[in-house]
């Protein structure tokens, strides 16, 4: 049986971001420059961003750089276990 391929820990711990009214593409590769927003790097492979929508007011969010959460794009400590 084969592995999945997982993506790239970009770090293990979280960014928080106040992101302003507007749509937001967070990188689920793991190999985009800042590893939270999607600059495309993961082209040639399977991975798609995760697109964030926020609506009625910024909001601050805790955004997962470790990309083992199952809560994408938030941080749902993941992480410590790695």
């Amino acid at each position: 049986m084969s592995t999945p391929y997982l993506p790239h820990c970009f770090a293990a711990s979280p960014e928080e971001h106040t992101l302003p009214v507007g749509n937001y593409a967070w990188c689920s590769c793991g190999l985009s420059a800042d590893g939270v927003f999607c600059d495309g790097a993961h082209k040639g492979t399977t991975f798609r961003p995760t697109i964030m929508k926020i609506t009625d007011q910024p909001e601050t969010c805790t955004l997962c750089r470790c990309k083992r959460t199952n809560t994408a794009p938030f941080c749902d400590g993941s992480h410590i276990n790695l």
